[in-house]
């Protein structure tokens, strides 16, 4: 089988290479240029503090040993025992559940 040339354009070489074409006069002069909006300079500072902001957090334990060996500590002693102690939670979690 072969292929013909269809409207004067050659056939491609068994090869598979293709002779490139120079084309005649001089390369444009104009040069391509770009402008970012205020906003969009805003925008990629914003998302340079959040992926600064999460590489912070991933250093930060998920659970805070001072605190939970605090506690301990204060369960252990009868700290929350205290009358006053446990007013001051109570009304805590009252004011935080939206009931005081």
């Amino acid at each position: 089988m072969t292929i013909e040339p269809i409207n004067g354009v050659p056939e491609v070489p068994k090869n598979g290479k293709v002779k490139g074409r120079k084309v005649e006069g001089t390369p444009s002069q104009s040069q391509d240029n770009v402008t970012i909006s205020s906003e969009a300079r805003l925008l990629q500072k914003l998302e340079e503090d959040i992926k600064l902001a999460n590489d912070a957090i991933k250093d930060v334990p998920d659970i805070r040993q001072d605190k939970v060996a605090l506690a301990k500590e204060r369960l252990e002693s009868g700290f929350y025992n205290d009358k006053k102690v446990i007013n001051v939670i109570a009304e805590r979690i009252s004011r935080v559940l939206g009931i005081s």
